[in-house]
This record gives structure tokens, sequence and C-alpha cells, in this order.
């Protein structure tokens, strides 16, 4: 860790500490310093060379423009140098020329550089991170981002929504290790099965496009690109020093290589989810979708949503609604798609499954989207939020009855539960592998990501 201070913390201290967390320590963990014999209870060498042995991996965390010495220093004895540091192309003409010197370093050096501008790595299994308390779990989900705070959403957030990482890879200004790089190498590796993307310029277009296209069929991808704005290109420039395309290059992209392309961190983080539950299932990818819930404006939405992802609300057959019909529903309400079942703090734990049995059964929608309002079970009679954690746990478990279905919940006004409510909600659906959202547009999102995978896996063969 190049860049640690004994007087002024900053992130190469955070970095020591977030890496101690993980068991590194004397004799795998080393700080280089001018002066200083110990940093943070780390021994401390002047140079990387001073180093026994080989170094895997230098982080560095000092000015940008003594980052190029830096690699230089490292020549024969790292493999691979990750530049925390900013202040190159992104911030001024000044700092284009250091990055150019930057990149030429690499270049003589046979150094890889990560970065500049970038955080680095995230990989349980390898014990590398560049964030303190970060899970240690590993997954089968990889991500590759031009933004560390978004790589931080990555790793923290999508830990609640249960994602669990394989690996995650920040590449800042990418003058040296591209995102296509990155992407080809995902494509074949053995623990990556989803892989989800943050952009700005990617640098290397077609490595990334020919990438894409190897995926396609195999892996699915899902990216949130920035910057297809005009406004939005402009934050891009100040943020990596990014040339990004429009929207109308993506949305080719989109079309030819079976990409899905989100709007949000946040969709890109459901359909990452929803992927991670469903990918594997041999389940159709026809648009066809069943939105069901209690019944007002929120199934009008819901509609409006799946709509807005390409969807169809296809109408439930007449034998359908007629299965409902005798159940008692149908009176002021819908059974023809969305089906509107009013369930709340009264409602058996079987009431979603008994509503959606008979449809299921003989006209089985390749993705059901239940929705229900959280705070409707704080509002009203009967045993309040505690009928919902049974409706929860009977409705996943009848997943099994249903093979040709991926089944989601979104759990609108979750906000309005108590802290401690909201989480036992959330570790309900995922003790019961049930995917969850808190918006509509994140649900059907994330379900049109998964029928495009589902349709380039079919036409792949």
């Amino acid at each position: 860790m190049a860049g640690a201070s004994t007087s002024r913390p900053g992130f190469g201290n955070t970095f020591l500490t977030a890496y101690k967390e993980l068991g590194w320590g004397p004799g795998t963990l080393w700080a280089v310093h001018p002066k200083a014999s110990e940093v943070d209870g780390i021994p401390a060498v002047p140079s990387v060379a001073d180093i026994d042995g080989e170094v895997d991996y230098v982080v560095g965390a000092v000015p940008a423009a003594v980052c190029a010495d830096l690699v230089r220093g490292a020549a024969g004895k790292a493999q691979f140098v990750h530049v925390i540091s900013g202040g190159f192309r992104e911030a001024s003409a000044v700092g284009a020329d250091l990055e150019d010197e930057l990149a030429n370093a690499a270049r003589q050096s046979g150094v890889r550089v990560l970065g500049p501008n970038c955080l680095g790595a995230y990989s349980p299994a390898g014990r590398q991170t560049f964030l303190r308390n970060a899970p240690t779990k590993a997954g089968r989900v990889s991500m590759i981002s031009q933004s560390g705070g978004l790589a931080g959403d990555m790793v923290k957030a999508g830990a609640i929504r249960g994602i669990r990482l394989s690996k995650l890879c920040t590449v800042g200004n990418s003058i040296d290790v591209t995102p296509g790089e990155l992407l080809e190498w995902l494509v074949d590796d053995p623990d990556t099965a989803i892989i989800g993307m943050y952009l700005e310029d990617p640098r290397d277009g077609r490595r990334l496009t020919d990438a894409l296209h190897g995926a396609k069929g195999r892996k699915p991808v899902v990216t949130l690109v920035g910057g297809r704005t005009a406004q939005g290109r402009g934050a891009a420039i100040s943020h990596t020093g990014a040339l990004v395309a429009d929207h109308r290059i993506w949305d080719a992209i989109s079309a030819s290589a079976g990409v899905s392309i989100v709007d949000t961190i946040e969709e890109l983080l459901s359909a990452v989810a929803y992927l991670q539950r469903w990918a594997d299932a041999d389940i159709s990818g026809e648009l066809d979708t069943l939105v069901l819930g209690v019944g007002g404006g929120a199934s009008v939405l819901g509609t409006d949503a799946a709509d807005g992802a390409g969807l169809v609300t296809t109408m439930v057959s007449d034998q359908g609604q007629q299965a409902l019909r005798n159940l008692g529903y149908g009176v002021g309400a819908s059974v023809r798609n969305p089906i509107e079942i009013g369930f709340g703090p009264v409602s058996e734990p079987d009431v979603l499954v008994q509503a959606l049995d008979p449809v299921l059964s003989t006209q089985p929608y390749p993705d059901v989207v239940v929705h229900t309002n959280v705070q409707a079970f704080f509002s009203y009679a009967g045993d309040g939020i505690e009928r919902l954690f049974p409706i929860i746990e009977t409705t996943a478990a009848a997943t099994t009855q249903w093979p040709h279905t991926r089944l989601s919940l979104v759990l609108r006004n979750i906000d309005c539960a108590p802290p401690d409510i909201a989480a036992r909600i959330q570790q309900t659906c995922l003790d019961a592998n049930l995917p969850t959202f808190t918006r509509f547009t994140e649900a059907m999102t994330a379900v049109a990501a998964a029928k495009r995978h589902a349709r380039n896996r079919a036409l792949a063969g």
C-alpha cells in the first residue's frame, strides 16, 4: 500500500485497515513510505523494490504527479499497480499529460495498471477489497464499474438484496485495463454466472461489443450507462474524462448483443438479483407477464410499468377467470390481468397460492409479479404485519408447483415499516429465495432482463 500516512490518514490508511480486517498482516501486507518503518501496525519500506519476494498487487494512493514513478519502480517486482489517485484527464490539461505519462510508464515497465481514479477490486474468495465491513461470502455475480462510489453500492446495497459477488472491478479512467478486457475474461470465468456493469466510456468499444456478443446466450449481462444525455455527458467528462456515446449507440448494442440496458443503479441491482435467482431456470422468454395484488391504482401502475418495460400483460384465460370467480374474486375487481386480490392483515397464509394455482396450472405465465402494500398491514384490523410473513413463506414454497414460472414480490411502501420490521421482511424473502423490489419499474425491468436472457439462450441452442 503506497500512500498511507503516519500523520494525516486518508485512502491509503483505510485500505490498510480493510485489508487487516480480512486477515492480511505482517509478511503479506506492506506499506510503502519514504521515512516510516511502520504505518498503522504494518511494516513499511521506502519502495516496492525493497519488499522481499514477489508482490501480487500494489495499491497507489500517492499524488498524481508521482504515480508514473510508482509504476516504474514496480517493474520486475509486481504485475499489477492499482492507482486510486485522481487528478488526471478528468481534471485538467495538465492531468491529461500526467495520464499519458502513466500509460507510457505502464507500457515501458510491463506492469498492468488498474485506473487511475478508481477504487480497485473486490473479491471475497481472494480477500481483496476496497471497503471496510464488506461481505465475505462469495457468489456467482461479477461486476465492472467506472464509478467507485457506485461500486460501493453494488457491494453493500447489493448484499441487502441478496446479491453475492464473485468479483467486482472498478476501472476509473481505464488507461490500461479496460471494461472490454475484463468482460472478455468474465465471460469465460467459471465462477461467474451473471454480469453487471456501470460504464461511462469503455475506451475499447470494439473489444467490449465483441465480448458482449460472446456472452449472448451464455451469461446474462445487465448494463447501466451513465452520460446518455447531453448534461450527463458533461458530468461524465468531469468524473472520468469520458467521451461517452449517446443512447442510440447503446440501443443498437442492446439489440444486437442481447445486453439489457437499465436506467438506474436500483434497476441494475434489481435485475442482477432477479437473474441470480432465476437465470438457471429453464423458463420461457416469452413476454407474457401476470400482475397480481391489491386492486385499485396500484394494479394500474403495475401494468403501466410492465408495458414500459416491453412486457405483455396477457389476459387470463376464461377457465382461469372462472376459477378465480369461484374463489369469490371478480366482484368489483379485475380477474383478467392484472388480477386484483384483496390480501392483507386478515388473510390466510395460502391466499396467493389459492389464487395463482388454478391460473398457472392451465396457463403457465413465464413471470408473475405479485405486489403488496406493506403499510396496509399496519393500518387495518387483524394480526397486522405478522400475517405477511407466513404469506411470503407459503407463496415462495409453492414455486416448486409452478416449474414454468418465475415469481417475484413488490413490497410497496416498505419504508412505512419500522426499520427492524422492514429488515425482517426482507430477510424472510431472502431466506425463502423470493426476489423482492420496492418499485414496479425495478420489478418489470428485472423481469424483462430475465426474459431477454432466456430468449438469447434459446437462440444459442
